[in-house]
């Protein structure tokens, strides 16, 4: 019944945050799982829904505070409609487990996604952990322990903040953590805060060679067919020189882009900027604008860079 506006709802996700999955080891469907992460904002849980495989979130299930998912009908809607969250208390009543509902999802067989900081962080590592993650891992000893690292999301939407800024994240999945017989509560707090942060070092660096080894490879392979075309078809033939003439810019393009990324960050944000000035030249050369306002124009150029990094 709501299917589709819960891919709705994912998608613009995946629109404006990007929510790019990257995995240390293939997940199967049909495992129940545990997906623990760092907790920075309030897209968080929908970032790791979105970036997790159609199959893998089938019986999968948010957990989260019920004085923020409960609050208002939009998000009650959000929550309860399309989420199916596990709702928790976070204010500590006598008598009562705030663990209960997520016990009772994991016998029916649910995965969960936990934060078992208990609120959220400014920073992009998480906090201490605390015992909730520490007394399901026991008490669900079949369940498989997942840790999740979410990239970026502290920036694109942190702590106070209402509205996303459009930022390219990522959500990290490592391999599942093993149990340790008898290990201490803050032993194994530690160990799993550890699986987290370990995968943001490791897990999220870019295949910036390999992706640029395949580029080069679909490149020469482009050539040799264009230089094959020109021996068939002659040098004189309109469509083949227009053709090489395209891989000869590509080949310069690749190179000039690889070249900045191989430099580092600063290059190419430096290459990215010079690209941006001049499209942005080109958009204000064909927008009309009146007088009055196109002195605010550059100024508002420069000043993006500045407001995108919280100057």
């Amino acid at each position: 019944m709501h299917s589709l506006p819960r891919v709705i709802l994912l998608g613009l996700v995946r629109l404006v945050v990007g929510a790019y999955a990257r995995f240390a080891a293939p997940l199967s469907p049909g495992t129940q799982r545990l997906y623990f992460a760092n907790h920075t904002s309030h897209v968080d849980t929908l970032a790791i829904l979105a970036a997790l495989p159609p199959k893998l979130r089938v019986k999968v299930r948010p957990v989260a505070a019920r004085d923020y998912w409960d609050a208002g009908g939009a998000r009650r809607y959000i929550a309860q409609k399309l989420l199916n969250v596990v709702l928790i208390d976070r204010a500590r009543t006598e008598g009562v487990d705030p663990l209960e509902p997520l016990r009772a999802a994991l016998a029916a067989g649910d995965s969960l996604i936990l934060f078992p900081e208990g609120t959220r962080g400014e920073t992009a590592t998480p906090g201490p952990f605390k015992s909730g993650l520490y007394r399901l891992a026991n008490e669900f000893p079949a369940v498989d322990l997942v840790p999740a690292y979410l990239a970026n999301l502290n920036r694109a939407m942190p702590k106070g903040r209402t509205i996303p800024v459009p930022l390219i994240c990522r959500v990290g999945f490592g391999t599942p953590l093993p149990r340790i017989p008898d290990e201490p509560k803050e032993a194994f707090a530690e160990r799993a805060r550890d699986a987290v942060t370990a995968f943001a070092g490791a897990g999220m660096k870019h295949p910036l060679y390999e992706t640029l080894g395949l580029i080069f490879l679909l490149l020469i392979i482009a050539s040799l067919v264009g230089f094959a075309l020109r021996l068939v078809k002659g040098r004189d033939n309109a469509t083949v020189r227009n053709l090489n003439e395209r891989i000869i810019s590509w080949w310069v393009i690749i190179a000039v882009v690889g070249l900045a990324l191989v430099c580092g960050t600063y290059v190419t944000i430096a290459l990215f900027m010079v690209c941006a000035f001049l499209a942005f030249r080109e958009f204000i050369t064909l927008t009309p604008t009146r007088p009055g306002r196109s002195a605010r124009i550059p100024r508002h150029f420069w000043n993006a860079p500045a407001s995108c990094n919280g100057r």
